[in-house]
């Protein structure tokens, strides 16, 4: 962290908890609204897409609509993961509206919680983090590809992999657990060994994710295995995990090769997209990022804050005459920015370690722009 201009101290985490303390209560109604609404939008749609004329139109902008609701609902999860105990009933309303058919319960997302643990942030025991910077920069559109496989991982997990170890028993189901139970960039992950109500959660979440694909194909096959049908769910995850992917790289600078970093270094690692002024800009931030998950600085430094406290928080902190400076360090003006500063730091890394010590010195100032 040593090219940062300003740090915070215990006295300034005083004044930041102060600050935004009022912000902190869960409106559990205002969950409930969002998700139903949500829902209302993503199946409705769906529907329209369904029995619309195939390649027309209408069906076209009915599917693009529905996957974009989605991809906002599958985001639930990640409010779930930090929940602790006020979402209960809400957790099984996003499953039956979302995660099953999307083929990504709520439990899948528990892991999150170690991304923000200090000991394992950046670490190979973090599920979300890997050492993009020092990745070769190509590796930046690898998300773009993986997106248009990953439907058919989702359902070889969600089918196969369950029907396997419903087959073999308890030994088999913790296996799978530990190793392909997570929402992950960094395939290394393993989780923690599970508790009997984490097994018994993750039992009846991946039968009923079994159920859903199982009844899907039914309906599918009703209609005569109809391409549009196909097409239909196909690009739902290819759009959503695709926006996911992305938008998750532009959400850190990825600058650990995996160590250990200690406090402060989640929020100084990570970056908040801050939306422009017009109304244009805020629509299109809200669609790839949606709950407000531009301001991913703001989770890393009060993650237990909810989602739609992020734009009044995020506007406290610039008017705070030291919390300005420490956090503008960590904004962005847009997803393209990131991603292209992202890509930049990764080619310099890369050209640096190839380059004498003199040379470094020339370089560095020709790309001393995707240093910050």
């Amino acid at each position: 962290m040593s090219h940062l201009s300003y740090i915070y101290s215990a006295k300034d985490l005083k004044e930041l908890h102060s600050l935004t303390k009022d912000l902190a209560e869960l409106n559990v109604r205002a969950y409930w609204r969002d998700l139903i609404f949500t829902a209302l939008i993503a199946w409705g749609f769906l529907y329209l897409a369904f029995v619309s004329t195939n390649g027309g139109l209408v069906q076209i902008l009915a599917l693009l609509i529905s996957a974009l609701a989605f991809y906002r609902g599958a985001n639930f999860v990640h409010d779930l993961s930090h929940s602790r105990g006020e979402l209960e009933s809400f957790k099984i309303a996003y499953n039956f509206l979302f995660g099953f058919f999307l083929r990504v319960p709520a439990y899948l997302g528990e892991s999150h919680i170690d991304h923000h643990s200090i000991a394992k942030f950046g670490t190979k025991s973090d599920p979300e983090y890997e050492a993009w910077s020092h990745r070769h920069e190509l590796n930046v559109f690898r998300p773009l590809l993986a997106s248009f496989v990953s439907p058919f991982l989702l359902m070889f997990r969600m089918v196969l992999v369950t029907c396997w170890y419903l087959v073999r028993g308890l030994g088999m189901q913790k296996a799978v657990f530990l190793n392909l139970s997570s929402i992950v960039m960094n395939f290394s992950y393993i989780r923690s060994n599970p508790t009997d109500l984490q097994l018994d959660e993750m039992l009846e979440s991946d039968v009923s994710s079994l159920f859903f694909s199982l009844a899907s194909f039914s309906i599918w096959a009703s209609y005569g295995f109809s391409l549009a049908g196909f097409l239909s769910y196909y690009s739902i995850l290819v759009l959503s995990n695709g926006l996911f992917s992305f938008r998750a790289l532009a959400n850190h600078r990825y600058d650990s090769k995996f160590q250990k970093r200690g406090p402060g270094a989640q929020f100084f690692d990570s970056v908040s997209v801050v939306p422009g002024t017009s109304a244009l800009s805020r629509w299109i931030t809200a669609l790839w990022a949606p709950l407000h998950s531009n301001y991913h600085s703001i989770h890393h430094l009060l993650p237990h804050m909810p989602y739609y406290a992020m734009p009044e928080i995020h506007k406290r902190l610039l008017d705070h005459p030291t919390w300005s400076k420490i956090y503008g360090q960590t904004t962005e003006e847009s997803l393209f920015t990131g991603l292209r500063k992202l890509y930049g730091r990764a080619r310099l890394n890369r050209l640096r370690s190839k380059l004498q010590p003199s040379e470094n010195d020339q370089i560095i100032t020709s790309w001393s722009e995707f240093a910050d």
